[in-house]
């Protein structure tokens, strides 16, 4: 959402709980003059984050014209003829900068990283996550990234990441121990929410099974993200030759970025997520593994106190050094 739109959390109250679900889905596909974070149904009502288009007056009116017009849709996924009996803004208002929202606020949001190549060549730029503020894994944590963008030398024409604040979570099993070079790619990579309990299931047997990755309903911090490993037995899995890895991060437009370790046996740990990225230069490859060090060695580091308009510029010189600006390009 732009700077000048009102955020808040709000309460819908709907006529049952199957109604409720029907909005929460839809919720979480909206990209119109509203973008909604965090939806969770508790009886008969969705309790949710919000950006939107509108003035705090007006919301509670616009949000149960948007609740009603979804229920009343005659296709059958979502035909139930359930009603938006009342929603209550719990709290609303345009913030005035970033740092004053929570970090489960922050989700939703789109932030766009613009990249500037002043150097005398062609250069491959890469996005990655630093690591969250909590996440004691028990082993090392390496950084995994599929964004990347390539810009002429003495380019103006803008190049830039697209950030939109979905975290994911993945487990996955290989052939290869987690470790630096080693590719670690997954299609399981799921959507999750801050205040999520998320549980992964690895098998250690010779059949080399994939492992699964459930929600779960252990109590999590609103600001963080819980994570747990089933029991299994490290020396079948050297002996099988399949080792288990966790990742997290975000999936950009262009590409995942994140992290990557090896999961440990009936671990639990929470993740504490912070938006702070690095932008690079390197011999770097997608979803291969990375050391932090390495990568923020002569990177730009960009904190969410960069951000003006959910944007900033970073403009690589000729002289091979970084200059940030906060927004757009001029």
């Amino acid at each position: 959402m732009n700077p000048e739109h009102n955020k808040g959390k709000a309460v819908a109250e709907f006529d049952s709980k199957s109604s409720a679900e029907v909005v929460k889905t839809k919720m979480v596909e909206c990209t119109t003059r509203f973008k909604f974070y965090l939806p969770k149904v508790e009886n008969n009502t969705v309790v949710f984050g919000f950006g939107i288009e509108s003035n705090c007056v007006d919301a509670p009116r616009d949000f149960k014209d948007l609740f009603n017009s979804w229920l009343n849709r005659k296709d059958a996924d979502f035909a139930s003829g359930g009603s938006c009996k009342n929603v209550d803004i719990i709290q609303c208002g345009a913030p005035r900068s970033l740092a004053e929202l929570e970090p489960h606020e922050l989700q939703g949001d789109t932030y766009t990283v613009y990249v500037v190549n002043k150097s005398a060549s062609k250069e491959t730029f890469w996005l990655f996550l630093d690591k969250p503020q909590q996440l004691n894994v028990g082993s090392t944590i390496y950084a995994n990234s599929a964004a990347n963008l390539t810009i002429a030398a003495n380019s103006d024409p803008e190049a830039k990441f697209g950030i939109p604040v979905q975290y994911k979570l993945g487990a996955k099993s290989t052939n290869d121990a987690v470790g630096l070079n080693v590719v670690v790619s997954t299609s399981q990579l799921k959507n999750v929410n801050m205040g999520d309990d998320w549980k992964a299931t690895f098998y250690d047997g010779p059949e080399h099974q994939a492992p699964d990755l459930d929600k779960s309903d252990g109590p999590v911090n609103p600001n963080e993200i819980g994570y747990s490993d089933n029991p299994f037995n490290p020396d079948k899995v050297i002996l099988n030759e399949w080792y288990p890895s966790q990742t997290f991060g975000i999936e950009t437009k262009n590409g995942f970025v994140g992290m990557t370790w090896s999961a440990r046996p009936n671990k639990a740990v929470a993740i504490a997520p912070k938006l702070k990225f690095f932008v690079t230069t390197g011999d770097f490859s997608s979803n291969t593994l990375a050391d932090y060090t390495t990568v923020s060695n002569s990177a730009q580091a960009i904190e969410l106190s960069d951000f003006l308009g959910y944007a900033v510029t970073v403009t690589y010189t000729s002289e091979g050094e970084w200059i940030l600006k906060k927004g757009r390009p001029s």
